[in-house]
């Protein structure tokens, strides 16, 4: 039986999109390969019945198997489907489905599906342009997801989700146009990058991210030097701020806790307005974690930051309990 390690991509939506947190979705855990014909039949039905409902024109079956724990503990059973694309993770224990992705080409979406997501997408923002490049069908059982992903062929980063079972859009996450951003959200993201040590000028880029599951509605603004603010387009909190100018290319994880700790306290006192005063720092990974409590809340979010080896932090988001922001 062969052992090797593997870094483990979790299938949520955020990690997905590309806007993993590095709390939750990278893990290195040790993986065991498995025969097919030594998993659990239960196992296997329970696979062939998601196949058969996420997509029921399409000949997919299992054809590999891997074994791990997750950071959670819990005893995974991951299975490659025939398409060497699509994955099925079932908890072993309970025998019951974890998550299930299954990629489709843009030639092999439902046209009538489609139509239906860009007239959603029309009423929206008529200014918008969509071009679909590919898809992804996701179900997670924890998360009561049960969805398809649309990607743009401008960029991997913008998508539209659909919930599977109304038909209605439920996420965008687009371009926007620089000359319809409130300016207060620019003053706001300037403040952040000052309050960071950081420097700002013309605004390059913006994204404009929103979703009803989480009810927020979020614009990201990148300027020209690459540094980059998350602010809340209602509120005009911010929830991340990046520095490129301080990014050298690793996160360093060798400074004391103590140190560490003294440092991000005035920054995240100014851009978050949170006190780490009862905050603790666990010993990191690739990232450092400020924690309050057993899980992160709205009213005790829990702060991370990645800092170079100068001991200057280059990077702060926050993790509300509901989505975490990077």
């Amino acid at each position: 039986m062969k052992w090797y390690k593997k870094g483990l991509i979790g299938l949520s939506v955020a990690a997905l999109l590309l806007s993993v947190s590095p709390f939750t979705t990278v893990v290195t855990a040790y993986t065991k390969e498995v025969s097919l014909a030594n998993v659990d039949k239960q196992i296997i039905s329970v696979v062939n019945q998601t196949i058969k409902e996420l997509v029921p024109n399409h000949n997919l079956e299992p054809v590999a198997v891997s074994e791990y724990k997750n950071d959670f503990g819990v005893q995974i059973i991951e299975f490659e489907l025939s398409d060497e694309s699509s994955r099925v993770l079932v908890n072993k224990k309970s025998k019951q489905l974890i998550s299930a992705y299954i990629p489709f080409t843009g030639e092999e979406v439902d046209p009538a599906i489609m139509e239906n997501v860009l007239d959603q997408l029309k009423r929206y923002d008529s200014e918008l342009e969509f071009e679909l490049s590919h898809a992804t069908r996701l179900k997670e059982v924890e998360d009561k997801r049960d969805e398809w992903i649309f990607y743009d062929k401008k960029s991997y980063a913008n998508h539209l989700v659909m919930d599977n079972k109304t038909g209605n859009l439920i996420e965008v996450q687009t371009d926007y146009r620089i000359s319809k951003l409130n300016p207060k959200l620019v003053q706001v993201a300037k403040k952040a990058l000052v309050d960071m040590k950081g420097k700002s000028g013309a605004v390059k880029h913006v994204e404009r991210h929103t979703a009803k599951r989480y009810n927020y509605d979020f614009f990201t603004i990148t300027f020209a030097n690459g540094n980059r603010v998350k602010v809340d387009g209602r509120t005009h909190k911010v929830y991340v701020v990046y520095l490129k100018e301080k990014d050298k290319g690793s996160a360093s994880t060798s400074f004391t806790s103590a140190k560490v700790k003294k440092t991000a306290t005035p920054l995240v006192k100014k851009l978050f307005n949170i006190d780490l005063k009862d905050y603790t720092v666990p010993k990191p990974i690739y990232a450092y974690a400020f924690k309050k409590g057993s899980k992160p809340t709205i009213s005790h979010p829990e702060v991370g930051g990645y800092i170079n080896d100068k001991g200057e932090f280059y990077q702060f988001w926050i993790d509300t309990g509901e989505a975490i922001f990077n």
